[in-house]
């Protein structure tokens, strides 16, 4: 690594040098054990300019994909199995809004174009997404059992942190849905006239939402990389995820056909357009990690 004399004082400012550090943990942790120093000393040899931090993110995108295949058989095919797990998951998170956001636009009230084949494929896309987040749930609870107990008996905060702004945010959220409750008079049934508290909690809690999604997203998975369970654990999980980005496509494509139908709003639009990457992510990093449980030594 190069003194700060030797450091270019020229260079441009986008990815100031203190920020570098922070970028290279974008990286997975079994990649940062093996490159860390590395790509550290690198981005200081090259110096902070836009070619360098755009490599940076998507190189970390890559690393996340595809993990380093270095060391023996069994490790990399947990490391395998562990990216997949963590991906589909984050693919979920980012995708699985789509269903409830396209049903609320176009069926509460329903749109003048409603047909019957789009409410058809409404249905299916409901349907899907509850199979997506039941299989899900399945893959996820117990490995999460097997995982988190032994974090909490040695205090790991590698393991536990990623996890509290998803536990925060979600008591945060269940109570601004108290608060909301109660400044909501029962009747009329219609609250022509909100009061300013009312709508601002209502805005808050939007905001939250989407806070909480992304944390739960997040967290989850970088706990997953940091607890480094064994491949024995993480067979099934890495099975079922197929079926979870199966799901997630269903309610995509169904939903896209709604969409197309009655000539939605924009916003429906956009979502589907997540989903529809997050769908491809969830297929790809699943497909290589049902390869990595049927494949031989």
């Amino acid at each position: 690594m190069k003194p700060p004399q030797d450091r270019r004082p020229d260079a441009p400012s986008l990815l100031p040098r203190r920020r570098a550090p922070w970028v290279v943990r974008l990286y997975p942790p079994s990649f940062r054990e093996r490159y860390g120093s590395e790509l550290t000393a690198l981005v200081e040899d090259l110096g902070p300019n836009r070619l360098v931090a755009t490599d940076l993110l998507l190189g970390a995108v890559i690393a996340w994909l595809r993990p380093a295949a270095s060391g023996q058989t069994a490790e990399r095919r947990r490391r395998r199995l562990q990216a997949s797990i963590a991906t589909t998951w984050v693919a979920w998170c980012a995708g699985f809004l789509v269903a409830p956001t396209v049903t609320r636009m176009l069926d509460d009230p329903p749109v003048p174009n409603m047909t019957p084949l789009a409410n058809h494929l409404l249905a299916i896309s409901q349907v899907s997404w509850w199979i997506g987040g039941l299989v899900l749930l399945t893959a996820t609870v117990p490995l999460a059992l097997r995982s988190l107990p032994a974090a909490l008996r040695a205090r790991d905060r590698h393991v536990i942190a990623p996890l509290v702004p998803a536990i925060a945010l979600c008591l945060a959220e269940l109570g601004g849905v108290g608060a909301i409750l109660l400044m909501r008079p029962s009747s009329p049934p219609a609250w022509s006239h909100p009061s300013a508290a009312f709508v601002g909690t209502l805005f808050a809690e939007g905001i939250g939402f989407f806070a909480f999604v992304l944390a739960a997203g997040l967290g989850p998975a970088i706990s997953l990389t940091h607890a480094k369970p064994p491949a024995r654990h993480m067979r099934l999980p890495a099975v079922l995820g197929t079926v979870v980005a199966a799901a997630l496509a269903v309610t995509t494509v169904t939903s896209l056909g709604a969409v197309l139908l009655t000539q939605a709003a924009p916003l429906s639009i956009l979502a589907v357009a997540v989903a529809g990457v997050s769908t491809l992510v969830a297929l790809t990093s699943s497909t290589r990690g049902l390869k990595a449980v049927v494949a031989r030594d």
